[in-house]
């Protein structure tokens, strides 16, 4: 597959997951009123792996643009570094707030509120879990998107090589 059309699917996958993610955020938003300490950690973790994804959507658009209408194959390489560096960070916050130490928090706190706490937490569990894939799936494309990159560097690596062959003699 052409590294355009692979850093497109990035693209499409981030997209996906932040509105996974936002989803999340408003599910959390939907808190019934009530201070809660832990609500406010919740929705401080989901606005800083927004923070992180978007670093990362940015960095995934910058890197297409660097390959039409001239392959600049630095600034794609910096760019998925980038994207990269990002990822690792949307992976981090992710793991946090679907750790199993968070979830039982939030399943102990909504069970001592009452129903609409126990609705609630049912629906953030549900849509914490929902991200899981999205973050699988842009995990993944990133992968591939790195492959293209070595695959095609080592295109034009092999390119040059072959000008750079000794040529042997007939009969040799």
């Amino acid at each position: 597959m052409a590294l355009q059309a692979i850093l497109g699917n990035l693209e499409s996958e981030l997209r996906r997951l932040f509105d996974s993610v936002e989803q999340l955020r408003v599910a959390i938003g939907d808190a019934p009123p009530d201070d809660s300490a832990l609500v406010d950690r919740l929705d401080d973790q989901v606005l800083d792996l927004l923070g992180a994804l978007q670093e990362c959507r940015e960095s995934a658009r910058r890197s297409r643009r660097a390959v039409e209408p001239a392959f600049d194959f630095n600034q794609v390489r910096h760019e998925l570094t980038a994207a990269q560096h990002a990822l690792q960070t949307v992976a981090r916050d992710y793991g946090e707030i679907a750790s199993y130490r968070r979830l039982k928090d939030l399943e102990r706190e909504a069970s001592g509120r009452g129903r609409d706490w126990r609705v609630w937490a049912a629906a953030v569990l549900q849509t914490i879990e929902d991200c899981q894939d999205p973050v699988q799936r842009v995990s993944s494309a990133l992968a591939a998107c790195w492959q293209e990159l070595a695959e095609h560097a080592g295109i034009s690596l092999g390119a040059v090589g072959e000008l750079r062959k000794p040529r042997r003699k007939k009969g040799s």
